[in-house]
């Protein structure tokens, strides 16, 4: 991890058995390509070195480019873990409260920077998880690089009913973030929310400042951002910082775009979005068909 560049990644972890068709002798066993990975990654890391290390002999590059919280030349990666959210949207999987909170614990003996604990408002079961993470997670610092513990988050529709069932969970965690969220997709406007572009900024504007009287860390996602009017979504967005959100999420919510499609999207989005130079931008990709 400590070899990638930068910027947030939002991970999902499914537990998936994978059966390979034949062991050694006959019966099947667990398919495993740790050895091969992990021998690419030191490959990826040396070269990442070497380079860095002829750029500081010619005195150049090294430097990373805005909207991280590294020191300077180097840019920091935060991991946001979702698999208590949006992992338990993946068919057949189903956590309850225990083993919610023994993945809670793991992900912050892992070093995780932010957990994704659920969307409290979906139900009481789903807020009392959250809120069980946030009380008994939320302050733990074992294993963790700083003595930091780790951020516990809960997801909310840019409603205030939402907002404040959301904050009402994490209320208790040492660290904590309400991450937020608004169609900004034509499709998803005119047919599911039933509003305007120029509502849909106001509601941006109403909500992200609203989480943010509550709480100092705010993320706000654009859903559907992979089928959005680019210019439409940085105005968002630029609304969305001047509101106070201090990470943008940006979600390829159907999974559909292809890898360049998104890289342009997000380096068209950290080009043009206006305040957004201390602002953590953050990926969150979908595999539905293939495309991630």
């Amino acid at each position: 991890i400590e070899e990638w560049p930068n910027h947030s990644c939002d991970l999902t972890v499914v537990p998936v058995r994978r059966q390979s068709p034949q062991g050694p002798g006959g019966g099947a066993k667990p398919a495993t390509q740790t050895g091969s990975c992990v021998a690419a990654m030191r490959e990826n890391g040396a070269r990442k070195r070497a380079r860095q290390e002829e750029e500081a002999a010619s005195g150049g590059g090294g430097g990373g480019s805005g909207g991280c919280n590294g020191a300077a030349g180097k840019e920091k990666l935060v991991i946001f873990d979702t698999t208590l959210r949006d992992g338990e949207q993946s068919p057949g999987v189903t956590l309850t409260l225990k083993e919610k909170l023994e993945i809670a614990r793991q992900l912050s003996r892992l070093g995780v920077t932010v957990c994704e604990a659920g969307f409290p408002v979906a139900s009481q079961g789903d807020f009392e998880a959250v809120q069980r993470v946030a009380r008994e997670v939320g302050p733990l610092t074992e294993g963790r690089k700083g003595g930091e513990p780790m951020v516990i988050c809960a997801l909310a529709r840019a409603k205030k009913h939402d907002i404040d069932r959301a904050f009402e969970a994490i209320r208790d965690a040492p660290r904590r973030r309400i991450h937020t969220f608004l169609a900004t997709s034509d499709i998803h406007l005119e047919y599911k929310l039933k509003i305007t572009r120029e509502q849909c900024k106001a509601q941006v504007r109403e909500m992200v400042g609203y989480a943010r009287s509550l709480c100092d860390d705010v993320e706000f996602s654009p859903e559907d951002s992979g089928r959005s009017d680019l210019d439409f979504l940085v105005e968002v967005l630029g609304v969305a910082v001047e509101a106070g959100a201090t990470t943008l999420n940006i979600p390829d919510t159907v999974g559909y775009n292809l890898p360049a499609e998104y890289g342009n999207i997000i380096a068209t989005l950290r080009a043009r979005v206006e305040g957004a130079t201390g602002v953590v931008f953050s990926t969150h990709c979908h595999n539905d068909l293939g495309l991630a």
